[in-house]
């Protein structure tokens, strides 16, 4: 099945990346942050490639952008899609549904605050974060001209944030997709998040 084997995939490389840019001294003696304590400013320019899936669905989410690792905040530019046709059904009239194949395509502007509650050495750092995508989307359908589920919407998430290395970050967490084709609006969200042009600053 198309679905599985491509969140398969995507999956394996995010945990391949994930082992190898890892440091193998991550886990040393943790030492506890204040998560709303103040810095100051560590401009970078930031890359992030995920996923947004649940049973259902599956979506390759990508993102560049501005990444602000004094003050722990990013604004991203986010394009995510669905690499293959998902059956589903639509209703054309009260009681008459279509059986269809159809893909998903929506642009956003990502918001994402971190709260870092410990740090393990002079990089790497585990918290939460707080997110909003402010997105447009739309589904295509095979066969028709019809678009459906077609507009703008604010999705929230939030989840774990872990700063594993002076380049890289990785987030897991929940997102809420509003205007989906599917019936369960609820997806996870793994994203892995590189930064461009950092220095060593810490």
């Amino acid at each position: 099945m198309k679905f599985n084997k491509a969140y398969s995939l995507i999956v394996s490389l995010l945990f391949s990346s994930f082992l190898f840019l890892s440091p193998k001294s991550t886990f040393a003696q943790p030492i506890a942050l204040n998560p709303f304590a103040g810095s100051y400013l560590q401009p970078s320019a930031g890359f992030s490639v995920g996923t947004l899936f649940n049973h259902q669905d599956f979506m390759l989410d990508f993102g560049i952008g501005y990444e602000e690792l004094g003050y722990d905040f990013s604004i991203t530019f986010n394009g995510a899609f669905r690499p293959f046709y998902n059956r589903g059904r639509i209703e054309i009239d009260d009681h008459l549904y279509y059986q269809v194949r159809h893909k998903a395509i929506q642009f956003s502007i990502d918001l994402e605050k971190r709260f870092y509650f410990l740090q393990f050495l002079n990089y790497n750092k585990l918290g939460v974060y707080l997110g909003l995508k402010s997105a447009y989307a739309w589904d295509n359908y095979r066969g028709f001209t019809l678009k459906q589920n077609t507009g703008f919407a604010f999705q929230p998430n939030a989840g774990i944030s872990w700063q594993f290395s002076k380049v890289s970050r990785l987030s897991v967490g929940y997102i809420y997709r509003s205007k989906s084709a599917f019936e369960n609006p609820h997806m996870a969200n793994i994203k892995l998040s590189l930064y461009l042009n950092t220095e060593d600053k810490n």
